[in-house]
């Protein structure tokens, strides 16, 4: 794969500590280590999010569907999430200069904690607007600040690898938020929510205490900056809208075909165990033999498996594509993150994390509703096509500009 290097900025204004030639190259250093102390603290702020994201986001429409809010109302609720993560991404480059990627991160917790935890007091759709479009504003800060730390933190030849750990950790998470969630809304809903709160806010200390604080002048995003991520960019909205498409869609789709809940639980557990399966072996190859390569292989085998999907004809066939297609499309996010890092110097980091977030918000926002368009015009089988096109024109961006990837089976 042809590396290109990154453009050297100016760093006689940037605060983030110069990394030393060995670090660079991934050989020894303690901040390049895989578990460095900032890296695990990474990891582990990473899984209390995740925890807290799982056992909000189903609790909050089980609390709006007992106060008696529309299927819309909740459908536009959660869109309100990602469009302020959207639209607070901006915000998040500007807060790194200021505050650093600590203060950043803090910051974000801390809205999202105080936000969630109010949400169950309020009575009015005005205010659960509001905490949620404070969650998303939250919750965009520390995805920005995270991995602007995560990338500065780490070797050129350990990014998807460790990005692949920072997302497995917080898939972990993730799957554990809504079990835990169950339990505790069946005692209390605002004791649910000030558990989820109290989880987040957990994670103070510790990016206090092992995080160093980052700071640099974030550029204007300019044509050339832009286009330089537009790889890594198209990868990870193209991630948002299959992400989304599976978490929103997908089991309607699975009962819609006939299938119990307890079956639609069991083929969507299996795409969640795929995800996690997949990630680090594929983000370690991506490493080794070429992140563009390894994406291409993920995409094609995504798009096809997408496709495959809304045609399973039983239930331990879906299953088993649902496996295959968490395991092809769980490493996007952290090697198109590695991209991230790769095309950019550490100055340009909190603005390549700002886009990249834009992105992945972006992707999740859209999906919903495109995809329902697109199912109510042209029938239920066609809820992944959105997700397949976009997975397919990857491929074939990925195997134009750089044939060598169409080798990889050959050299790896």
């Amino acid at each position: 794969m042809n590396q290109k290097a990154a453009p050297q900025a100016a760093t006689r204004h940037s605060r983030f500590p110069a990394a030393s030639s060995t670090q660079r190259d991934g050989s020894d250093g303690q901040g390049m280590r895989v578990f460095s102390p900032p890296l695990r603290a990474l990891y582990l702020v990473s899984a209390l999010a995740g925890v807290a994201i799982g056992l909000f986001n189903p609790l909050i429409s089980a609390l709006l569907n007992e106060r008696g809010v529309s299927e819309l109302g909740i459908g536009l609720n959660a869109s309100t999430f990602f469009a302020f993560t959207l639209l607070g991404a901006p915000l998040a480059g500007r807060m790194i200069h200021r505050v650093g990627t600590r203060g950043t991160i803090a910051i974000g917790i801390v809205l999202t904690a105080i936000a969630a935890m109010q949400l169950p007091w309020w009575h009015h759709q005005l205010a659960w607007f509001a905490a949620r479009a404070v969650m998303g504003v939250g919750i965009g800060l520390y995805m920005i600040g995270g991995q602007t730390a995560l990338n500065a933190s780490v070797s050129e030849a350990q990014r998807s690898l460790v990005g692949g750990l920072h997302a497995l950790a917080f898939g972990v998470g993730l799957g554990v938020g809504p079990l835990l969630g169950g339990v505790l809304y069946g005692a209390s809903p605002i004791l649910a929510f000030y558990i989820g709160g109290v989880l987040l806010l957990m994670g103070l200390p510790i990016v206090g205490k092992h995080l160093p604080t980052l700071r640099a002048h974030t550029p204007s995003p300019r044509f050339d900056f832009v286009r330089r991520l537009s790889l890594p960019l198209h990868a990870i909205f193209a991630y948002g809208v299959a992400e989304a498409t599976l978490l929103t869609l997908y089991p309607v789709f699975l009962l819609q075909s006939g299938y119990s809940v307890s079956g639609m639980s069991f083929a969507f557990a299996a795409f969640i165990g795929g995800g996690l399966i997949g990630t680090l072996p594929l983000g370690h190859l991506a490493d080794r033999h070429g992140r563009e390569r390894v994406l291409a292989i993920c995409a094609g085998v995504g798009a096809v498996a997408t496709i495959a999907l809304a045609f399973a004809p039983s239930l331990p066939i879906a299953a088993a594509v649902s496996l295959l297609v968490g395991a092809s499309l769980g490493p996007v996010f952290a090697i198109a993150l590695g991209i991230v890092g790769q095309r950019l110097s550490r100055e340009e980091l909190p603005g390549g994390s700002a886009l990249f977030t834009m992105a992945f918000s972006l992707g999740s926002l859209v999906a919903p509703w495109m995809s329902a368009l697109i199912m109510r015009e042209l029938g239920s089988v066609h809820v992944f096509t959105l997700s397949a096109v976009l997975f397919l024109s990857l491929l074939l961006r990925l195997l134009w500009r750089r044939p060598a990837v169409a080798l990889v089976s050959a050299e790896a």
